[in-house]
């Protein structure tokens, strides 16, 4: 009956709590906080996970504990606490790993070290996935910041190689133990055991821990993240029955290149993602690129755009928002980008399965991604295009919001020989519906009752949305007059992406619905907005995989009739709904049986406005709505519309 909390107080920080190995709660920090990518971790935040779980501090067994790769926040506000790199008891392997490892590499982690943050090179990620380390840190708030590395199971610098810098030739735990470290974490003078897990690790087990292959045959676990080649950017991993091998790390750089490539135009990754679409590569120039990256190591990005400017002159970083087709030479680098990613990202998980193979002497027809390289849908539909043999499971919260999951599933395998890779936790599903894990497991929204007085105050119509004086059915009917509305009911999503929860939602068919959502926004009008539709319609307007979490891409069968969601290259990034969302499940079906001519597809966009997290609070919710451009807004009890 042991209870487990599990900490990320990297960016995007998150915690989770297991009971007898189940999830029963989730928090995602930027939602309470406001602050997008809120790193490090609060004392409020964690009290209030175990009280909503039903729970006091007292009966926590274990502690896990994960962060971001060489920028190791752990507690920037008042919360007591303070974490030992010491045995433990808990797994003796790993007791053991620690004590040979800190022998021989003299490794000290129980130190405070205050003067890293004004290092130049920890300087610019702190104040962008930090930015409130600034008045902590001259307040004396700033309670611990890790040197470096806490993760070092592969060899120091280790040499460039084409495929695997360091690799096993066996199925065992030897590196699984040293992408371990045993912890003592004092919490308010209450001292818990657990393991400090390294990032990678921890994206393995939250992939793993969500797929619904129905096999026994082993299964390949890739992560990968901007961190770039060796042990902090990526790791592969076999399952197989209930255990979690490492194989290897790998050389693949594939995240900061197309990072690096999206920071030459100013934007981050995902707006440069929505660029590329807006023109076809230069694959003579993407070849040159590839073949100088798989025969020697070079800076990917400062290549590409040196070979560029030589043949197209600068490119330009300033990209006008106000257009909905943006600069050529632009969106052709762009463009050429992601082609070279998607050749690499490709080659990556090819090799990474081959290596699986020779070492499990099995034939490997499943895979699961992790990590924030696994957000890229092009990259991902194209791998799927190019091995339709294997199928490819991407972790819903592949970026680092899955990581409070991993760590502390992890910290349940090493104890109890678990990876809850067959458990029914997190899954929906029935005898005639496919099983896929249901995202909807965050908090609840706040606030709500307050509504009623920011209405009256406003002007707004508000009923109660009780399904039977108001249903699913007006939604709908909304939606086909023309209207744009929000979403925010029922717990929140874990991951980046919004799937009906905290959503901002329209007819797809009106071509004009796309500049009107993107300016609620703010966004830029070249940007793609993407569409849901009911697993049933697929076929019947999309090309390609279906994916529940929105996280490939598809070609559009009919671009005319579906204007406000259609990229320039005839894509879009589809969310195939399911029963599991119940949201969108409702309002599709209500659509279908409308009027004939209304075609149930839906823009769905995330609900929040500009710099914002996607938001929790209905106060948060009502301010955008007041300014924006939108006709009504649906909460668990209520619909409110503008008069």
């Amino acid at each position: 009956m042991a209870i487990v909390l599990s900490l990320h107080c990297g960016h995007d920080a998150n915690l989770s709590i297991f009971k007898n190995d189940q999830l029963i709660g989730y928090c995602n920090s930027e939602r309470l906080s406001g602050v997008r990518h809120q790193g490090g971790l609060f004392g409020d935040h964690i009290y209030q996970l175990i009280l909503e779980a039903g729970l006091v501090l007292e009966e926590i067994d274990y502690i896990a504990l994960c962060s971001t790769q060489g920028r190791e926040v752990l507690s920037i506000d008042d919360f007591p606490s303070a974490v030992s790199f010491v045995p433990n008891g808990l797994n003796l392997d790993i007791d053991f790993s620690y004590i040979h490892r800190n022998s021989m590499n003299g490794l000290v982690r129980n130190s405070y070290v205050r003067d890293t943050f004004y290092r130049e090179e920890v300087e610019h990620p702190h104040v962008f996935q930090y930015p409130q380390l600034y008045s902590s840190y001259k307040s004396g708030g700033l309670k611990i910041l890790f040197k470096n590395n806490i993760c070092e199971y592969v060899a120091e610098n280790p040499a460039f190689t084409r495929a695997f810098p360091f690799q096993t030739s066996s199925l065992d735990f030897t590196l699984r133990n040293r992408c371990q470290f045993p912890i003592l974490m004092s919490i308010a003078n209450r001292v818990i055991p657990g393991f400090f897990i390294s990032h990678h690790l921890s994206h393995a087990f939250s992939a793993i821990s969500k797929h619904a292959f129905e096999s026994s045959n082993p299964i390949v676990v890739i992560t990968a993240d901007g961190a770039g080649a060796g042990h902090e950017g990526n790791l592969i991993c076999v399952a197989i029955d209930s255990k979690l091998y490492p194989i290897a790390t790998s050389s693949f750089y594939g995240g900061p290149f197309y990072e690096n490539s999206a920071n030459f135009l100013n934007l981050s990754p995902g707006k440069f993602m929505g660029l590329s679409g807006h023109s076809d590569p230069d694959k003579t120039i993407a070849k040159a690129v590839y073949m100088k990256y798989i025969t020697e190591e070079v800076n990917l990005a400062d290549y590409l755009k040196k070979l560029f400017e030589v043949k197209y002159g600068c490119i330009n970083a300033c990209l006008e928002k106000n257009v909905r087709y943006p600069n050529s030479i632009n969106a052709l680098f762009a463009a050429t980008t992601q082609y070279i990613f998607q050749l690499i990202w490709n080659d990556f998980i090819v090799s990474s399965v081959k290596l699986a193979e020779r070492i499990t002497k099995s034939r490997i027809r499943h895979v699961c991604l992790g990590g924030g390289t696994a957000l890229n849908c092009p990259g991902n539909a194209f791998v799927a295009q190019q091995n339709p043999e294997i199928q490819i499971f991407i972790d819903p919260s592949c970026n680092d919001e899955g990581l409070s999951i991993g760590a502390g599933l992890a910290l349940i395998n090493s104890i109890e020989s678990k990876h809850l890779a067959s458990s029914p936790i997190l899954k929906s599903g029935s005898s005639s519906l496919p099983i896929m894990f249901n995202p909807y497991i965050g908090q609840g929204i706040t606030a709500e009752d307050q509504l009623e007085n920011v209405c009256v105050q406003s002007g707004f119509s508000i009923l109660p949305f009780d399904l039977e004086t108001i249903s699913w059915k007006d939604i709908a009917h909304k939606l086909v007059e023309g209207e744009i509305g929000f979403i925010m009911r029922g717990p929140y999503e874990v991951g980046p992406r919004a799937l009906g929860n905290r959503s901002i939602i329209a007819l797809a068919t009106f071509v004009e619905n796309h500049e009107r959502v993107n300016k609620i926004k703010d966004r830029e009008q070249w940007r793609p907005l993407a569409p849901a539709v009911l697993d049933k319609d697929f076929d019947r307007y999309f090309i390609g995989t279906k994916n529940p979490y929105m996280l490939t891409t598809n070609q559009v069968k009919l671009p005319a009739l579906l204007p406000s969601i259609t990229h320039a290259d005839g894509s879009a990034r589809v969310q195939c709904v399911y029963p599991l969302h119940e949201n969108f499940f409702a309002i599709l079906n209500n659509l279908s049986h409308s009027r004939p001519d209304a075609h149930p597809v839906i823009i769905n966009t995330s609900l929040n406005g500009k710099n914002q997290p996607m938001l929790n609070d209905c106060r948060l919710m009502m301010e955008l709505f007041k300014h924006a451009d939108v006709d009504f807004a649906v909460t668990d009890n209520y619909l409110i519309t503008k008069r």
